[in-house]
């Protein structure tokens, strides 16, 4: 009963996010200075990280070493810096403290000279995940021009927060860089812990007697959605989509619901309605459709785990 309440809940949740989900993007911010940046001092590469793996990539001894980039420390000019040259660099995460991976929400990258030589940003960043630990995906290729003496470069989405989920590894693959060498001198991977509690803690006093007791200490608010759009389409000026999103950690496993969304195309700030059973006990996109004629914002959800034949691939 309780599970089954929260899907509802994470229903009506989901929903004022979806929209904004539209229009996500991976998104990349270059700040410039020729003076200094503050850098954390708890990201993942200084509280969970295993080790650096570092044979593919080539950097100059001279400069400094990989201790340089997650020393949570930022030094102006010519100091503090790893000088890296090409290849590949794969920092890989603490997995005996979080068996599930990582959630990754920001990757900052910071580089800087005297003068605004060896300073230009150029590289993929990608990550594996705990599943697939040999298999990697690409969250963004970054390559800056020249400018002033010191470079931040983040890189965050803009409508989840969620860069990529259940991560094992981090990758930068860098091309020849810039005059042979570029001044790399810190990263954050900025990120959670993903092996958390479960969602309700197990009845230990029989079942709850009361409204009260049912909900005492949760809040639907506390976990992330995990929000992914898995089909997408467009009909009579009505947008549609397939989603699915998490409801919750039960028996230390992640349970996601799907469900159909649909809003009228290029509209926002919507009301919206939650078909709590799909119709009939399956997602029924139909629902979606009639509503979003009437200017709502609707989310059908496949209940029983089961969505209109008609739109499923």
């Amino acid at each position: 009963m309780r599970s089954t309440i929260r899907r509802i809940i994470a229903g009506i949740a989901v929903i004022t996010g979806l929209a904004a989900l539209t229009e996500a993007a991976v998104t990349t911010d270059e700040t410039w200075t020729n003076g200094t940046f503050s850098v954390s001092s708890t990201d993942l590469l200084q509280t969970s990280l295993d080790n650096m793996d570092d044979s593919a990539l080539t950097w100059a001894t001279w400069g400094g070493d990989l201790t340089e980039l997650n020393d949570g420390v930022f030094t102006l000019g010519a100091a503090d810096y790893l000088f890296v040259t090409e290849g590949t660099l794969d920092f890989n995460l603490d997995l005996n403290a979080s068996p599930d991976g990582y959630e990754i929400n920001q990757i900052d990258t910071l580089t800087g000279n005297s003068n605004a030589n060896r300073v230009m940003q150029e590289y993929t960043v990608s990550y594996a995940t705990v599943a697939a630990p040999t298999t990697f995906i690409d969250i963004e290729t970054v390559a800056t021009d020249p400018n002033l003496n010191e470079l931040k470069v983040s890189i965050t989405e803009n409508a989840t927060g969620i860069l990529a989920t259940d991560v094992a590894t981090i990758r930068y693959v860098f091309p020849p860089q810039q005059l042979g060498g570029v001044q790399y001198k810190e990263i954050d991977i900025i990120g959670t812990n993903l092996s958390v509690a479960d969602t309700l803690p197990p009845l230990t006093n029989g079942a709850p007697q009361t409204v009260e007791e049912l909900w005492a200490g949760y809040d639907p608010r506390a976990e992330p959605l995990d929000t992914e759009i898995l089909y997408s389409w467009e009909e009579d000026g009505i947008t549609l989509k397939v989603v699915r999103y998490r409801v919750g950690i039960f028996g230390g496993e992640k349970a996601m619901v799907a469900g159909v969304y649909g809003y009228p195309t290029g509209q926002t700030n919507l009301p919206a309605l939650v078909n709590i059973h799909g119709g009939g006990q399956y997602a029924d996109y139909r629902s979606c459709l009639s509503n979003a004629k009437r200017g709502y914002a609707t989310l059908t959800v496949a209940w029983a785990g089961r969505i209109m034949r008609r739109i499923t691939r």
